[in-house]
Parts: structure tokens; sequence; C-alpha cells
């Protein structure tokens, strides 16, 4: 079974029990294709995911979730803990913060 996007967006607009059988097979694939190593380590791994969800009130709540294990898992992974500086992902630039101007209804009235 192959993945393609359009088959998942239809399927999750139309009927989301078959888009959910669709999903757990493709990861069931996924998964199957690893080391007996990694195959343990990724089932482990999709058992808290399917928890996760399950546990979840909404679709949403889910999402805030499972985006705050990866989180998790990056600043474990990348993350010195002693100084909390990036280790082995190194920033590359900073970003330029400009200030808004102001308004000119407000400046008008000065």
């Amino acid at each position: 079974m192959k993945f393609t996007f359009e088959k998942c967006a239809k399927l999750a607009l139309e009927d989301p029990d078959a888009f959910e059988v669709y999903r757990a097979e493709l990861v069931k694939q996924f998964i199957e294709q690893k080391s007996p190593e990694e195959q343990k380590r990724l089932k482990g791994l999709q058992f808290q995911i399917d928890m996760e969800r399950r546990k979840a009130r909404t679709p949403m709540a889910s999402c805030i979730k499972l985006n705050g294990m990866m989180m998790d898992h990056f600043y474990d992974e990348y993350m010195d803990a002693s100084n909390k500086k990036l280790s082995s992902y190194e920033k590359k630039e900073c970003a330029v913060i400009y200030a808004w101007p102001e308004n000119k209804k407000q400046g008008a009235q000065k």
C-alpha cells in the first residue's frame, strides 16, 4: 500500500473510519520495513501516540499533546541540559524584530 496525500484527505473527509484503517496499515507497513531493534522502539512509540490520541477529548487536544511529545523529544535529544544551549542542532541565524509603525490616528491626536 502506497501513501498518497490525496487518498488520505479524501478518506478523512468522506469516511473517517476507513481513513483510520488506511492510516494504521500505512504505519504498520512502515514499521515492518525497519530492523528488529527499530521495530520494537517504533511499536512502543506508536502505542504511546495511539493512547494519547484515544485519551484526548478533541482532535485539537490530540494534536497539541502529540506536538508536545515531539518537542520534548527534540529538547531531550538536542539540548544540553546543563546550559540549555543547542548542542548538535546549531542555530544559523537570529531573527530580526521590527517595531510596528505607530498608528496615524494616535499620532494625530498627540
